[in-house]
């Protein structure tokens, strides 16, 4: 958990030197879940074939400074309190086009409604988005995120702060990059004196197709070590180390060969972090199927 800069980074730039370069790599993402939609019935596979960006953006606001007792009509704290509430309550566009194949694939499991709107983007698109982005889960998959983590202001109570800072921290939307983000924060806060910086980032990587060998390889595995399972493309919403090898591999996947309750991944980056033997096994006979069969 150090950001893969002296790991994967390292090893990207050895590669590029000597000219090897891959069709397809796995990395951890998706893994195989049960009850995580709660109209199927089957466990459920998923394969990330793209990852979303990542920003760490510092908002400051400056102000002069003086006495609490006659103050401005905003200080510099309400002033970066009024951005935040700006960016919270204007987010950035959805878009559908990475979680096309996701729903394409999980539809035929759904149930009324839910079955007929999936088959039929193209017409209850809208419809969908607006019902789908009520889940945290299902907002964070159809757009940039925004979330406030950080705000720092003032040195004591009756002294105006000089200076408010918050970092705002984006998980960005393959349909967006990290210049349109701070295009966006401009754009919903015209009237605020704010110095943007980014502090930290990078833009979504490509999206993976869902038909090349590689692909149709993880699918098979996956099918030969889990049972009854429903196998799905999706878009992994946190970072992983595949990023790093795109200039070096056509294709990433992110998938775990593990079988997880709801209670297990809430427990990732938890104390006591830990996995099964059972998956461990799981594991082997994924890894093994794949050098077996891979050409």
């Amino acid at each position: 958990e150090v950001r893969g800069t002296h790991g994967a980074g390292e090893i990207v730039k050895h590669l590029e030197k000597t000219g090897i370069s891959f069709e397809y790599l796995i990395d951890e993402g998706g893994c195989v879940t049960k009850d995580a939609i709660k109209e199927i019935n089957r466990p459920l596979a998923l394969i990330g074939i793209a990852e979303k960006g990542y920003a760490d953006i510092e908002l400051t606001v400056k102000t002069k400074s003086g006495h609490s007792s006659t103050p401005p009509k905003h200080t510099s704290v309400g002033l970066l309190a009024q951005a935040i509430v700006n960016l919270e309550r204007h987010q950035m566009k959805m878009s559908l086009a990475t979680v096309k194949g996701f729903f394409k694939k999980i539809g035929p499991e759904l149930k009324g409604m839910n079955k007929i709107i999936t088959a039929n983007l193209w017409l209850f698109g809208g419809l969908f988005k607006q019902i789908f982005s009520k889940t945290n889960n299902g907002n964070a998959l159809l757009r940039t995120t925004t979330a406030a983590t950080v705000f720092e202001g003032g040195i004591k109570a009756n002294v105006l702060p000089e200076e408010a800072r918050a970092i705002v921290n984006f998980r960005i939307g393959s349909h967006q990059t990290i210049d349109e983000v701070v295009s966006h924060i401009k754009k919903v806060n015209k009237r605020i004196p704010l110095d943007i910086k980014v502090l930290e980032g990078n833009n979504p990587s490509k999206v993976s197709s869902e038909t090349s060998t590689g692909f149709r390889l993880i699918e098979s595995a996956i099918g030969h070590v889990f049972d009854n399972v429903v196998i799905a493309p999706y878009l992994t919403l946190a970072r992983t180390d595949a990023i790093k090898y795109e200039a070096v591999v056509t294709d990433m996947y992110r998938f775990a060969p593990y079988q997880v309750s709801n209670a297990e991944l809430a427990n990732i980056h938890g104390v006591n972090e830990r996995i099964s033997l059972v998956n461990i096994d799981r594991a082997f006979s994924f890894y093994e199927y794949i050098c077996l069969n891979c050409r």
